[in-house]
């Protein structure tokens, strides 16, 4: 659970407390607050202390929550051939040359080529990353687009969001930021 998800609950969990709190009638609670009733798992975890002197309100207790370190994992070389292969359809569904392709994963055309041909090399960090992007970019057209031929279409058709360029010529800029942009973008606009 990440750590808004757990805020959320939380919240929405001691609203649920305060409401129940608040709908007790006087008599159920003492000024010491030793003979409530309180149907609400939260009064009785520890969250709360006694009550604020002159109020029937119980104090909050601070709670300690820290959340896991994000260590991202890194891509292993089996993934990234994988990955390298998927692209190879990728780049056909989108009808790009071996050119334009490896423009896009940064290789000198004859190693793309020989990529191509099966003998897939190690790939560096930037080419996995290049992957990466070219995935979520993949994925996020593959959500908005229902159709499969729309979507691989849209790579080549003006875009206000890219200045009426289309994110194809966005991509063909050549740098990790330039694939970044088109998927930040997809990825807003997926609303992921």
């Amino acid at each position: 659970m990440t750590s808004f998800m757990l805020a959320v609950f939380f919240f929405l969990l001691f609203i649920v407390c305060l409401v129940q709190l608040l709908a007790l009638p006087a008599a159920a609670s003492t000024p010491n607050g030793a003979d409530r009733n309180i149907p609400c798992q939260m009064a009785n975890s520890g969250a709360y202390s006694d009550p604020v002197p002159g109020s029937d309100m119980p104090e909050l207790v601070s709670l300690s929550v820290t959340p896991d370190p994000f260590i991202p994992s890194q891509i292993t070389d089996e993934e990234g051939a994988a990955m390298f292969r998927a692209g190879i359809n990728l780049f056909g569904r989108w009808q790009l040359t071996d050119a334009q392709a490896a423009t896009l994963l940064d290789l000198p055309p004859r190693t793309f080529a020989r990529w191509k041909a099966g003998a897939i090399g190690r790939l560096g960090r930037d080419q996995k990353a290049r992957l990466s992007n070219l995935m979520g970019i993949h994925k996020a057209l593959r959500i908005i687009f229902g159709e499969p031929a729309r979507a691989y279409d849209w790579v080549r058709r003006p875009n206000t969001a890219f200045g009426g360029r289309t994110a194809l010529e966005i991509m063909l800029g050549g740098e990790l930021t330039d694939l970044m942009r088109v998927r930040r973008y997809l990825d807003a606009e997926r609303g992921g």
